[in-house]
């Protein structure tokens, strides 16, 4: 009978069958080998992915070149369309948007220094969009403590009562300042 690559089964004598355990195989590469087939697989990753985003690097580069020459390609037409009058005009219209963002930033600036806490708390934006009424409304609550959250009660609990205050003890001084309060008919009922 041929031996299959697998274990054979034998026979007992009661009839019972069992499997003889396969032989542990010897590894064939060793621990250093393996370290550096995957140390090998790694860095071609790397190599690939790094080729891969300098190619990305490279296109995007060229797609901002190319976007750039038509730009400047369209601008040189429109002016070479244009009158001078419409030249100066232009220009006039870029420097009045130079100076209106100048000014807002500025201005922007100034908000901040007079609004620390709106401009902490709401940013840039808010000064833009808020009038300083306002804004001084939103600083004066930024800049007021915050209240304590109120604490929740259970409304079918039972009230709580406070403890009693400790009365000091009383002196012999005061006992006797009572006795004369109530009169002389009460002392005598204690006595007697």
């Amino acid at each position: 009978m041929p031996e299959s690559p697998t274990a054979p089964v034998e026979q007992h004598e009661e009839g019972e069958t069992t499997e003889e355990e396969t032989p542990v195989v010897e590894p064939t590469r060793t621990l250093e080998e393996v370290e550096a087939t995957w140390s090998h697989r790694m860095s071609e990753r790397d190599r690939a992915h790094n080729a891969a985003e300098q190619a990305l690097r490279d296109e995007l580069a060229n797609a901002k070149a190319t976007a750039d020459a038509a730009r400047r390609e369209l601008t040189s037409k429109a002016q070479g369309d244009m009158t001078e009058v419409d030249r100066v005009a232009a220009e006039r219209d870029a420097l009045r948007e130079e100076l209106a963002a100048e000014k807002s930033a500025r201005v922007i600036a100034e908000m901040k220094t007079k609004y620390p806490k709106v401009a902490a708390e709401l940013g840039d934006k808010a000064f833009t969009v808020y009038d300083a009424g306002e804004l001084a409304t939103f600083e004066t609550k930024f800049s007021t403590e915050p209240q304590p959250a109120p604490t929740r009660t259970d409304p079918n609990a039972a009230p709580r009562k406070g403890a009693p205050a400790e009365k000091p003890n009383p002196t012999s001084d005061d006992l006797k300042a009572d006795l004369a309060r109530y009169g002389p008919d009460f002392a005598a009922q204690l006595r007697g």
